[in-house]
């Protein structure tokens, strides 16, 4: 990134073991005293920003950053895998110095935070977000955080192919759909959404058309999509972007069942000496036209109205090589697409949503690959409450 707004690498390996065996403790931050000793803490003149890595074909992250011209920024990117990112920031937010102002948080994780006290609340009023997007930043009626980039899951699939209406009709298709289906917080979303027809998830599973969806994450289904390996492809709205840069031949229309909801809040750390200095960068980045320019450069649904009203081409200079950018026309209906399934997504906000994260993916795979398992409703009410009941819950 130019000049002094830079993304600095963060060796990620010490805050993860960290984070890792604060999980394995259950660990419960309980912050209330250290924030009465953060005024001892060092106040760095940048405000300090925590972002998962840019998934985009055009680092537009970075592009729209760097085009910010008020308090300097420090961008610092952390693990790209939602799990290990969640466990990372929540320890940086449980010491008592803080490395960061504010967090770039999984819509899932934003309940946690605020209940652990890890947050401040937004003082503004939201106004203009498409949907019930700034209900995914609350907690116990407070606003925490305020939507970045929502997104939202998509189907992909080769052009001779037919658009099922249901995953009933997909699996009678006979063809493989990639998904994302190991055991991270991808594979909660992917069997979230998979749930609403568990017959027709077992049928396919049976006929083995997840084909290596059991093992895949993003980057693994997106590649065996592109490589032709699989007809369909369950993903993210940024793979539209991916796809049409690799050249790749594809069509996308709306996931059968009820699409689950995903995205980024951004959020000021509790007791940031820098909150001013940080919600003046968070409402840069919710404004129109950086909002308009992440989707049409990366892909990432916008959260704000207003921006699905005025859609306009990619205008970041590109390599000679590269593939043309989607035209108003075919962005105005990707963008429609998008915003029909964001206003119908759900997620559930939950305090102890990496609780019932675990619990729903040992569950709902098994329910998926075999049976469903005794006493499954039971483990996942108890989940939901923070409860877990050891690792024989669900087999």
């Amino acid at each position: 990134m130019a000049d002094r707004r830079t993304v600095s690498g963060m060796a990620i390996a010490p805050l993860v073991w960290f984070a890792a065996t604060l999980l394995v403790l259950g660990f419960v931050p309980a912050v209330a005293w250290k924030l009465g000793h953060r005024e001892e803490c060092p106040r760095p003149a940048a405000v300090r920003v925590a972002m998962a890595p840019d998934v985009s074909a055009d680092d537009i992250w970075r592009t729209v950053i760097a085009a910010y011209r008020g308090a300097e920024v420090q961008v610092t990117e952390v693990s790209e895998v939602a799990d290990l990112m969640t466990a990372e920031l929540r320890a940086d937010g449980a010491s008592r110095c803080p490395g960061y102002d504010v967090y770039a948080l999984d819509v899932a994780a934003t309940a946690e935070f605020a209940a652990a006290g890890l947050l401040d609340p937004y003082p503004g009023k939201l106004t203009g977000l498409v949907g019930d997007l700034a209900e995914g930043g609350s907690w116990d009626r407070i606003q925490y955080g305020v939507p970045f980039a929502a997104d939202v899951g998509l189907l992909y699939r080769r052009p001779d192919l037919p658009e099922p209406r249901s995953w009933a009709e997909l699996w009678a298709t006979g063809e493989t759909l990639a998904a994302q289906l190991a055991d991270y917080e991808g594979g909660t979303v992917n069997l979230l959404e998979l749930a609403g027809d568990l017959a027709a998830a077992r049928t396919a599973d049976d006929n083995e058309q997840f084909g290596g969806s059991w093992s895949w994450r993003e980057g693994e289904s997106l590649a065996a999509f592109a490589q032709g390996r699989t007809g369909y492809l369950r993903h993210w709205p940024y793979a539209y972007h991916r796809l049409r840069a690799q050249g790749v031949p594809f069509e996308v229309s709306a996931l059968p069942g009820t699409p689950a909801l995903g995205g980024t809040n951004l959020a000021v750390a509790a007791g940031s000496g820098k909150a001013q200095e940080a919600r003046a960068f968070i409402e840069y980045l919710l404004s129109p036209e950086v909002q308009r320019r992440l989707f049409a450069c990366g892909g990432y649904p916008p959260v704000v109205a207003a921006a699905y009203t005025d859609v306009r081409p990619c205008d970041l200079p590109r390599p000679a090589d590269a593939a043309d950018p989607p035209d108003r026309e075919r962005l105005s209906a990707f963008a429609e697409l998008v915003k029909g399934q964001l206003e119908r997504a759900e997620r559930p906000k939950l305090e102890h949503y990496p609780e019932y994260g675990e619990a729903y993916r040992r569950c709902l795979t098994l329910a998926v690959r075999e049976k469903e398992p005794e006493g499954m409703a039971d483990v996942l009410a108890g989940a939901r409450a923070g409860r877990m009941t050891g690792g024989e819950a669900c087999g």
